[in-house]
């Protein structure tokens, strides 16, 4: 992947898929919540059709299980359904936000 800036400052990363399209992750704009861009900018055809998903971070916790499990193993699917990393996910950030808290204190 190759990381950019857009013109805005944003964070942007450009990669191809299994179909040479090209696509991005972007940083999004959106000033009330934390979101990405995520998707195909560029289709097989060379058309510009800029078809990405605004994703939260909700929205990428959800997906991390399987996206990992599928980077592992090649399958989609778990037995647990992914539950359980998604718990341990939430645990860390948790445990980061009161790690946070407590060093903030000290300054």
């Amino acid at each position: 992947m190759k990381w950019k800036k857009t013109v805005r400052g944003f964070d942007c990363g450009e990669f191809v898929d299994r179909y040479e399209q090209k696509c991005s992750i972007q940083k999004s704009s959106l000033a009330t919540e934390d979101c990405i861009w995520l998707g195909v900018d560029t289709n097989i055809k060379g058309e510009d059709v800029d078809e990405r998903m605004h994703l939260t971070q909700e929205d990428v916790k959800d997906l991390l299980p399987g996206l990992r499990h599928f980077a592992r193993t090649g399958e989609l699917r778990r037995e647990d359904g992914g539950n359980e990393e998604r718990r341990n996910y939430e645990n860390i950030s948790v445990s980061m936000g009161r790690f946070k808290k407590i060093l903030k204190a000290f300054k």
